[in-house]
This record gives structure tokens, C-alpha cells and sequence, in this order.
């Protein structure tokens, strides 16, 4: 921190962390730069998904309808074939288009509450992606912030997201539980692992990175596990506060 707080106190705006008195706090500023730098983060995330996912879909698209415009003149029996085809990659399009809705911030969190909302969203990755997902968790909707809520269901995605991207996995374990004074999140796969002091996905990396500053955002905290040839687990715990 303190590092932190050196290095952006000579570059800070004049009107960021000034006290009544007009003298810079030197630890405002660094929240204030944390939290800037987060969001810088999470707009690369959005960004790159976007490329990855709508935008590609319309760049798709518009070849397709390209192509089939060529055909009108070679060979205009093919037209409707090629038609079909396109409007099936658009279908698949929307359905992306949708689910990046959902990822951003699932409104069924707030309506039917974070037991189901996982439910679903297991559901759905492991028929989109093959993975087996079992979820254990139990009705803490109660017991758990808003914020909270939105925050373990941040970190078990970015989780699910990195099994399927690196983790050559058959199968995912997500438990939720809320012990005495803090909430525990685990994520396990069996997939092949990773030495944590030589991995390019090592804290730091952006998927990770991700999910250290959601968990620091409760004051929360994540510890990674994982071996070359026995899978990865993501643990997350944080003080409970209760939701009333």
C-alpha cells in the first residue's frame, strides 16, 4: 500500500483525497486510484467480450449477407440455403447477445435471490460448454448484503470462465456456505493444474486479478490452490454483514 500510495500521491488531481484543509490523504487518493483502476479492468473485460462474442456474431453476419448477394448472380438456387444458415448463426448470436445481458449483472440475482440464479447459470454453462457443474448452496439471501450476493456470484463466474479458457477440466464443484462470523466460497476442478510460482495466470493475471478486487471489495479475500496434474480450487471468504 504504501508503495501504492507514493507513486500516484505526485500525479494526483488537484481535487482527489484533499481534506477540509486542502492537503492530499494520501490513502484516499489510493482507494480513489484503485477503484479507477478497476474500472478500467472491468471495461477491458466488457470490451474484449464484446469483440469476442456480439461483434463477431455481426461481422459474421454481414459476410454471410455479402456471400449470399454473390450468389443472387452464380448460382441463385443456393440463396435460400444460405439464408438458413445465416439465420441459425444469428439465433446463436442473440443467445450470446443474452447472455452477456445476463453476465453483466443477472437481474434474477435480486429476484429470485443466489441459489437459483447459480442453479441456472451451471445449468446453462455446463450444456454450452460440457463441463460438469454441481452447486451446493443454500438459501442466503438472508444472511448476505446485495453486494455480497452480486460479488460471489462475480468470483464463480470469473472461476467457471478460467476452468473452461485453461483448465482442461470434466468437472466443476461449487459450495457456498456461511460459517459463524464469514462466508466461504470454494470452486474446484479436476482439471490439469498449474504451478502457481511459474503460471502466467498467477495473481496478477487479469481473469485472477478480477477476482482479488471483487473479493477486496467486501473485504473479502481469495487464495488460490492448485498442482500440475491435480486441478484448481479458488477459495473466497469475507466477513459476513448482514443484510438487514
Amino acid at each position: 500500500m504504501n508503495s501504492l500510495i507514493s507513486a500516484i500521491s505526485s500525479v494526483s488531481p488537484p481535487d482527489v483525497g484533499r481534506n477540509s484543509s486542502g492537503d492530499v490523504d494520501p490513502l484516499e487518493v489510493a482507494i480513489a486510484a484503485r477503484t479507477l483502476q478497476g474500472q478500467g479492468a472491468e471495461r477491458s473485460r466488457l470490451a474484449r467480450e464484446v469483440h469476442d462474442g456480439p461483434a463477431q456474431f455481426l461481422a459474421n453476419a454481414i459476410m454471410g449477407l455479402e456471400y449470399c448477394e454473390s450468389l443472387t448472380e452464380r448460382r441463385p438456387e443456393s440463396v435460400p440455403t444460405e439464408l438458413q444458415r445465416l439465420k441459425a448463426g444469428l439465433v446463436d448470436g442473440l443467445d450470446e447477445v443474452r447472455r452477456f445481458i445476463f453476465d453483466l449483472r443477472p437481474a434474477s440475482l435480486e429476484y429470485d435471490g443466489l441459489r437459483i440464479t447459480l442453479e441456472r447459470y451451471a445449468a446453462d454453462f455446463q450444456d454450452r460448454v460440457g463441463i460438469t457443474v454441481a452447486v451446493n448452496c443454500p438459501d442466503v439471501d438472508s444472511i448476505i448484503t446485495s453486494e455480497q450476493r452480486f460479488v460471489i456470484f462475480r468470483v464463480i463466474q470469473e472461476a467457471m470462465q478460467n476452468c473452461r479458457k485453461h483448465a482442461v477440466a470434466s468437472k466443476l464443484d461449487i459450495v457456498v456456505e456461511m460459517l459463524s462470523d464469514q462466508g466461504a466460497v470454494s470452486i474446484t476442478d479436476n482439471g490439469k493444474g498449474f504451478d502457481l510460482d511459474r503460471s502466467p495466470y498467477r495473481p496478477g493475471h487479469y481473469g485472477l486479478q478480477g477476482m482479488y478486487e471483487w473479493a477486496e471489495s467486501v473485504q473479502g479475500r481469495i487464495v488460490l490452490f492448485s498442482e500440475p496434474g491435480y486441478g484448481t480450487e479458488v477459495r473466497m471468504r469475507f466477513p459476513i454483514t448482514s443484510a438487514s
